[in-house]
């Protein structure tokens, strides 16, 4: 079986890839950003896809701390969580991208 080409990136980059190299991971941030925090009911409304198809992304997201949860997910609790943009972290994203992908000058 060949094997997976997966260069070795720096942290920041390589959450960077994982957090964008998506479209429901995109859309869930571009969504959040644009429309402010949402349930994941509401956000998959949003988006026009089914709860579960969201969650496998929002828990990515989330492990890469670009969403944040409100209550935080280490809490058990049957009321709906909240989702939102940790907007720092995304901003930190970006500017690793930006800086990874631009023209030396």
């Amino acid at each position: 079986m060949p094997k997976t080409a997966r260069p070795e990136l720096p942290t920041d980059l390589d959450d960077a890839v994982r957090a964008f190299g998506s479209h429901v991971k995109v859309a869930a941030l571009r969504s959040l950003q644009r429309e402010g925090r949402a349930t994941r009911s509401e956000l998959s409304r949003r988006l026009g896809i089914s709860p579960s198809t969201l969650q496998a992304p929002l828990k990515a997201l989330i492990d890469i701390g670009v969403i944040t949860t409100y209550p935080p997910m280490t809490e058990t609790t049957r009321v709906n969580r909240w989702f939102d943009v940790n907007h720092e972290r995304l901003d930190a994203l970006l500017d690793a991208l930006g800086r990874a992908i631009s023209r030396p000058n």
